[in-house]
């Protein structure tokens, strides 16, 4: 068990360096994460929203996989972790912006680990890797959904196009 838990932790630091890498190569220099901070002080960017959505995805998972961890603290402060992220971001942006960039930063995120799973076919053995892609796509389709609810700009129509690959 201590073995699949260093696994996952390194699989875990893997993905959140490629996440932190990619980011700052697409929008230039960022900030910091806002680890362990306040969250008045937290600062909003794209490697804090990424961060926080890899963490929700990996509780997520893992919560599927075991009920128990659903009813944990740590499961609970991710989602507060979160949820503070998505608030922040509103203070800045309205409601349809913010779909759209969660739809971008969940696109993101399937491609980053769809390709390494691609190249790392063994560790898709693990049901905890396979329930994670699963969480992935079910996070892609439900901002893919909720952009279908919304009234777009063309120019917002055609971003969303463009994550999409269409």
């Amino acid at each position: 068990m201590g073995n699949k838990q260093s696994s996952f932790r390194t699989l875990r630091s893997m993905l959140a360096l490629a996440v932190v890498a990619l980011l700052a190569a697409c929008n230039g220099q960022q900030k910091a994460p806002a680890d362990n901070k306040p969250e008045e002080a937290m600062v909003a960017d794209s490697t804090t929203v990424s961060t926080s959505f890899a963490d929700l995805v990996r509780a997520e998972a893992r919560a599927a996989l075991d009920s128990t961890f659903a009813a944990t603290e740590e499961y609970a402060a991710t989602r507060r972790q979160y949820e503070a992220v998505e608030e922040k971001m509103l203070d800045s942006m309205d409601e349809t912006e913010w779909a759209i960039y969660q739809l971008e930063t969940a696109k993101r995120a399937l491609d980053i680990n769809g390709r390494h799973f691609a190249s790392h076919t063994d560790e898709m053995r693990d049901p905890l890797n396979q329930k994670l892609m699963a969480t992935y796509s079910r996070k892609l389709r439900e901002a893919q959904m909720r952009i279908v609810t919304l009234k777009l700009t063309d120019t917002q129509r055609a971003r969303v196009d463009s994550i999409n690959g269409k």
